[in-house]
Formats: C-alpha cells, sequence, structure tokens
C-alpha cells in the first residue's frame, strides 16, 4: 500500500477514534447526570420525611438547652460533651439546631447505609456551622446555626429543621429563602441559603446563610463543616453560660422557646410553601430574667380573633393582661405577664398558659420556666 493511502486510512482511523472517544464522554456524562439526578431526588424523598419527623414532633428552646446544660455532673468539657451525647441517645422534644441538625445527620446516614445504591453517600452527610464572615471579623466567629448538608455532584441537600420542615435541593448558583418570621421586637425577618460550586464533588461548593431584616438589612454568615463535638461546645455549652448584667446583678441571658406548624391553608402570618402545606412559627415565648417578664408572640386573624377563640380575648381584657398588635406586622399579637406572686398575676399566667398550650406549646413546661424567671 503507497505511504500516503496508509498515511489517509491512519488519519480516517483516528477521526472515528475521535468521535468514538467523544460520544463515549458524552453518554458518561449523561449516565453521570441522569445519576446524580435518580440519587438526588429519591434522598430528598427520604430527607424529607425525617425533617418533618423531627420538626412536628420537637420544638426549639434555649431554655430546655439552659436546664439540660446546668443539669450536667461533670465538670471537664470531654466529660460534658460524652454526658450530653448520652442524653440524646434517644431523642428529646426540646433542643437546638445542634440537637436537631445531628438527628437529621444521623437518620440520614443511617437510611442511605441500608440501601446498596446510595450507601456510599452516606459518609459525605455533614453538619455544617454558619459564622460571621472571617474577612469581614478578621477572625472566627462563634457558629450561629447548625445544618445537615448532603452534596451531589454539584447540588447541595440542607435539611434544617428549626426554620423548615422539608429539605431543600440547591443548584449551583442558587438562593432560596426557607421562612420568615416575626420578632419580639417587630421585625420581620427571613432566612435564604446561597450555594455555588464549580466543580463536582469531592470538591465543596460554597454555601452562605442569609438573615435579612427590615431594621437590620442582610447578613451572610460563611458555613463551613464542624463535628458534633465542635458544635455542642461551641454552640450548646456556650449559649448556656451566657450572662447578662442589670442593675448591678448578674442573670441568665433571655431564653426563647418557639413551635411552627404546617397550616393547609396559607395564613396571614409570615409562612413558607412546603409539599405539605404552609408552614409558620404560631407562638413564641421570651423568659426575661433580668427583668421577670415573660413576654409571647401570638397569630391576631389567624387565631385570637376567630369567634371559637372570643374566649380567650375575653379574659384577657377581664384580667387585665397587657397586650398589643404589632404596628409592623400587625398579623401578629405581644403580651406580657410577670409572676410577682399576686393572686392577680397567677391568673393571668393560668391563662397564658391556656393560650401557649392551645397553639402547641406544653402548658407544664411553660409555668416550669415562667417559676424560673420569677
Amino acid at each position: 500500500m503507497p505511504l500516503s493511502d496508509l498515511l489517509n486510512v491512519c488519519i480516517d482511523l483516528c477521526v472515528i477514534i475521535s468521535i468514538l472517544i467523544k460520544y463515549y464522554q458524552r453518554e458518561t456524562k449523561i449516565h453521570t447526570i441522569d445519576n446524580y439526578e435518580t440519587d438526588i431526588q429519591t434522598i430528598k424523598t427520604l430527607a424529607d420525611k425525617i425533617v418533618l419527623q423531627i420538626a412536628s414532633t420537637s420544638q426549639w428552646s434555649t431554655y430546655h438547652n439552659w436546664k439540660t446544660v446546668s443539669s450536667l455532673a461533670s465538670t471537664n468539657t470531654a466529660d460534658r460533651i460524652a454526658e450530653y451525647k448520652r442524653l440524646w441517645q434517644h431523642p428529646r422534644r426540646y433542643g437546638t439546631c445542634v440537637d436537631f441538625a445531628n438527628l437529621c445527620a444521623q437518620r440520614l446516614r443511617t437510611a442511605l447505609s441500608t440501601i446498596p445504591s446510595l450507601s456510599h453517600h452516606a459518609s459525605n452527610v455533614k453538619l455544617e456551622a454558619s459564622r460571621p464572615s472571617e474577612k469581614l471579623t478578621g477572625q472566627l466567629g462563634r457558629p450561629e446555626h447548625v445544618i445537615a448538608t448532603l452534596q451531589i455532584g454539584t447540588s447541595l441537600i440542607v435539611m434544617d429543621p428549626n426554620f423548615a420542615p422539608s429539605s431543600i435541593v440547591l443548584r449551583t448558583g442558587e438562593k432560596r429563602e426557607i421562612c420568615s418570621f416575626v420578632t419580639f421586637d417587630d421585625d420581620l425577618t427571613s432566612v435564604s441559603y446561597y450555594w455555588f460550586c464549580r466543580r463536582k464533588a469531592p470538591h465543596r461548593g460554597t454555601l452562605v446563610y442569609i438573615s435579612s431584616s427590615a431594621s437590620r438589612g442582610a447578613q451572610a454568615y460563611s458555613t463551613s463543616e464542624m463535628s458534633w463535638d465542635d458544635a455542642i461546645m461551641q454552640l450548646t455549652f456556650d449559649m448556656a453560660k451566657e450572662m447578662r448584667k442589670y442593675d448591678g446583678k448578674k442573670f441568665p441571658e433571655s431564653k426563647f422557646l418557639l413551635t411552627g406548624q404546617v397550616l393547609s391553608e396559607r395564613p396571614l402570618l409570615p409562612a413558607v410553601e412546603t409539599p405539605g402545606g404552609f408552614w409558620t412559627y404560631t407562638c413564641k415565648v421570651a423568659f426575661y430574667f433580668h427583668t421577670g417578664w415573660i413576654s409571647v408572640l401570638f397569630p391576631l386573624a389567624d387565631w385570637l380573633y376567630k369567634p371559637e377563640n372570643g374566649g380567650s380575648l375575653r379574659r384577657m381584657e377581664e384580667l387585665g393582661v397587657s397586650w398589643t398588635k404589632l404596628v409592623r406586622n400587625a398579623s401578629t399579637g405581644r403580651l406580657q405577664v410577670r409572676n410577682s406572686g399576686s393572686r392577680e398575676d397567677k391568673e393571668r399566667i393560668e391563662l397564658v398558659a391556656e393560650m401557649v398550650e392551645r397553639l402547641g406549646i406544653d402548658r407544664t413546661e411553660f409555668l416550669k420556666a415562667v417559676e424560673d424567671v420569677s
């Protein structure tokens, strides 16, 4: 065969091989993407069930966190962490983001490990903590919030049962608001996540936790992986020992107890639509140790003003319970009571205990906290 013909054959073979390689790469990429999407949807279904179960059976409470940490018998940090972790071997109703995010992570890892086609994802389920940006502060700040995550390809599954009763999937470059709520100072705060990932796992993308409000604007917090032990030490324990100076004395920092519900119809309260309905905070209680006051946020049009709750409104007026409709967030009312020991205050507190119970907060737990504040 002449050399020129042989050269042409070689060129043709190279072209064919190049086409085959490109086809293989394309098909492999499509297959990989399809696998990612299949895994993401399957895992999201698992994660949704886990988050909903935790969100519907637990309540965020810095009051109970303070009580639990204060009751630990151990004295050195390592033993205190171990003792605290033993308490959570069985799920508890009251906790903080550290506790509930860790439950999410544990349960998702367990679920994935039992499914052969998904078990390789189990080790990639992480706890992540959001902190003030190191670039802004010059140092790594104390964790503000803890969530569970799983990166698949360039997408991220987020489990945040404190703010949403279902998981969310973030695609690279996507920002998603997961909830909004009214604060005791009549502000409206929203929580969002932004995710950007240039390269698929194991290369880590960037997750930003964003808290926005009318008065403070948007505050961005960077997130990074954190162990359960570190989260307990840096957030659970540190938060429990916070003190406030007032009138020359030291008091425990104010504590909060919150509950949320998924409603079938969109309320006037700030709410986020989820697959199961509209999720909203229905009741918030603040315990101010330094003043002895207890404050409660509760729905007005969505609850108090409804005919079936007219009795509570009349009794509040009869007993002289101090309450007001918020100015900027008119869907919410705020009341205050104080346990001075007088007969009148006891009657007011009993009424408020009945009200918060109907909104989802256990009456007995509320009254225990009132006694601690007094």
